[in-house]
C-alpha cells in the first residue's frame, strides 16, 4: 500500500510538473497571440497605405514605359552574358567530369599497383624464407 501511495504521489508530481509546463506554454501562447494581433493591425495599416501608393504608382506607370524599353535592351545584354557564362560553366563541368574520370582511372591503377606490390612483397618474403631454410 505504501508503494502504491508512493507511486501515486510520483504520478501527481509528474502531472503537476506537466501542468506547470502547460500553464507556462499557454501564457507564452497568449503573449504570442497578442503580439500577432498587434502585428496584424500594423499589417492592415500598411496594406491601406500600400493601396494608396499603388494608385499613385499606376499614374506614374506611363512615364516608366520608356525607361522599361532601355532596361529591356540592357536585359538582353545581361542575358547574352549569362548565356556565355552558362556555356563556360558547362565547359568547366565537362572538364571536371573528365578530371574525375581520370582520377578514378588513376585510383584504379594505384590500387592495382598496390595489390601487385603486396603480391611481390609476399613472394619476396617467401623467397627469403625459403633461402633461410637452405
Amino acid at each position: 500500500q505504501k508503494m502504491e501511495l508512493s507511486r501515486l504521489q510520483s504520478q501527481i508530481q509528474d502531472i503537476q510538473a506537466k501542468n506547470l509546463e502547460l500553464e507556462i506554454e499557454f501564457k507564452n501562447t497568449c503573449d504570442i497571440n497578442a503580439e500577432l494581433r498587434n502585428t496584424l493591425s500594423g499589417a492592415e495599416a500598411v496594406c491601406l497605405e500600400m493601396s494608396g501608393r499603388n494608385h499613385s504608382m499606376q499614374n506614374e506607370l506611363t512615364k516608366k514605359i520608356e525607361e522599361a524599353k532601355s532596361l529591356s535592351e540592357a536585359l538582353d545584354d545581361v542575358r547574352k552574358r549569362l548565356l556565355d557564362g552558362q556555356i563556360a560553366n558547362e565547359r568547366q563541368l565537362v572538364v571536371a567530369t573528365r578530371l574525375k574520370a581520370e582520377k578514378d582511372a588513376l585510383d584504379n591503377v594505384r590500387r592495382s599497383l598496390e595489390s601487385e606490390l603486396d603480391r611481390s612483397r609476399s613472394e619476396l618474403h617467401q623467397f627469403q624464407e625459403h633461402n633461410k631454410s637452405l
